[in-house]
């Protein structure tokens, strides 16, 4: 980030993978409800793996799950504000912004 001069990378995030529009649509993803408040559903194809990020792209949670279709984040320990959950499938990887508040 470059601003009046000044950069500064220390708050910047690597993408390594992203999900062009005929995967995002071929995903199916819900997460809900949003805003979140003590727990955010996920449903989707069977799941591989569950993670979430803080804005500033602190990895919160990485859960390993086989095969599931449905899951559970609690997002209670989690300060108010917009996350991002990335979902890994058997078909591929969906990042979604959900935003928790208490």
């Amino acid at each position: 980030v470059t601003y009046q001069g000044a950069s500064d990378t220390s708050d910047c995030v690597e993408v390594t993978s992203l999900v062009n529009v005929a995967e995002h649509t071929a995903i199916n993803v819900n997460c809900y409800p949003v805003p979140a408040d003590d727990v955010l559903n996920v449903t989707a194809d069977p799941m591989r793996r569950i993670q979430v990020f803080a804005g500033n792209g602190q990895l919160l949670v990485d859960e390993k799950i086989d095969g599931v279709s449905q899951h559970t984040i609690y997002t209670q320990r989690f300060a108010p504000g917009t996350y991002v959950i990335r979902i890994t499938t058997d078909r591929g990887v969906v990042s979604r912004k959900f935003i928790v508040r208490h």
